[in-house]
């Protein structure tokens, strides 16, 4: 969001948009997706026990471009489920977002209303397509987490001014009435507690911690870390285990966790200089000061 509002919008939005955003987090998913198969012929090579399940050249066409969940394909690593949502959701918000700049002036307000009216819907619906029995026929679409989506584009719109509080409350009103209705109460907190956080920061000092030079840090790190710490930190933490499993001691679990989350934030730090970092900057000349 906040991308796009830096950015005058053109005939070519959405396909820029969509290219820069690619150029952004696609070499640094693919590499992921090229570790965690190395790691799995590193187990098959010298850990025999168990069998390892390689992915197919289909399989991994269908991760480079994000539709694995789509078809019901197992994903490489455990984390990549939540890209296949995020590119669903710039796909959807680019079109929008192009559709929406040049509409004529008087279709404008009909189409903010329709657009505002159908994100309390989907407040409603997203909650029960995901927790309720309901089967929507297809799987790894974005509609059964779309909520979650609307809650961070409305808290950008209450945050810069765009809109009035009583959007996001409803928002959030519906989707935790839903939730609770189909699911778990509790999966309510960490949706609301973000949006909460995200609002008191621009507000007031009183979170200026996440502000910290050691926050900025983690911050920084985060995609690399999301990437691999499912795959490299948790396989150093079995290999600590295989080590030390002679070792029966609540120190030496704690010792080996905080190992795994060592070894996980140290590759991070690699993956983000050797990776990341370059294809930000290659998104970023593209954006050029206008998309």
């Amino acid at each position: 969001m906040y991308s796009a509002a830096q950015t005058e919008a053109t005939t070519q939005f959405a396909s820029r948009f969509l290219l820069r955003r690619s150029i952004r987090i696609d070499p640094p998913y693919w590499f992921a997706i090229v570790i965690a198969i190395f790691l799995m012929f590193l187990k098959d090579r010298f850990y025999t026990a168990s069998e390892v399940n390689f992915p197919s050249f289909t399989e991994i066409f269908a991760h480079i471009f994000y539709v694995q969940d789509l078809f019901g394909i197992q994903s490489i690593s455990s984390v990549f489920w939540t890209l296949c949502l995020e590119f669903q959701f710039y796909i959807i918000f680019a079109f929008i977002y192009q559709f929406y700049y040049f509409a004529h002036d008087r279709f404008r307000f009909y189409i903010s209303k329709f657009l505002a009216i159908s994100a309390m819907g989907l407040c409603f619906l997203g909650p029960f397509f995901r927790f309720s029995s309901f089967d929507i026929g297809v799987p790894g679409t974005i509609l059964p987490y779309s909520y979650e989506f609307i809650f961070g584009v409305l808290t950008y719109f209450y945050i810069n001014g765009s809109i009035n509080w009583r959007w996001l409350l409803s928002a959030m009103i519906i989707s935790s009435i839903a939730t609770t209705m189909y699911g778990p109460f509790y999966y309510n907190l960490v949706p609301i507690l973000t949006v909460s956080v995200l609002i008191i920061c621009t507000k007031s000092d009183i979170f200026s911690v996440l502000r910290s030079r050691i926050m900025l840090f983690f911050g920084k790190i985060s995609y690399s870390f999301y990437l691999t710490h499912a795959t490299v930190g948790w396989v150093s933490i079995s290999i600590f285990i295989y080590l030390f499993e002679d070792f029966e001691s609540g120190y030496i679990t704690t010792a080996i966790f905080l190992s795994g989350i060592f070894v996980s934030v140290f590759f991070s730090v690699f993956f983000l200089y050797v990776i990341e970092i370059p294809s930000l900057k290659l998104s970023k000349r593209l954006k050029g000061g206008k998309i």
